[in-house]
């Protein structure tokens, strides 16, 4: 199992969410955020920006991870500066999700 995590600019997420189940996941938690220039940037600037975002939740397989990767990428448009992230993270266990969870060998 892998958690895979997508922040993506606030409005983006049901598309996003959609491509990922397109392309093999299912279900998704988002949740709502703001993220902030680097200290660096707000000392220029003096000012401080905040952007609201989106942040996605998903359990997947590593036999789809790729697929869902790409899709969200397309989707999100994660390969343009500033529009977002995604990454996975390794599960190693997981109680309550019996329809994603199968016995490993």
């Amino acid at each position: 199992m892998e958690l895979l995590v997508i922040i993506v600019e606030r409005g983006k997420a049901d598309t996003v969410v959609q491509a990922a189940n397109a392309a093999g996941a299912f279900g998704a938690t988002t949740l709502y955020g703001r993220g902030a220039p680097s200290s660096e940037i707000r000392k220029f600037l003096s000012f401080s920006i905040e952007s609201s975002k989106e942040l996605i939740f998903m359990l997947i397989t590593p036999q789809n991870s790729d697929a869902i990767i790409k899709a969200v990428t397309e989707a999100g448009q994660l390969n343009s500066p500033g529009r977002g992230i995604a990454f996975t993270v390794p599960v190693n266990q997981v109680v309550g999700l019996s329809r994603i969870t199968a016995p490993q060998n």
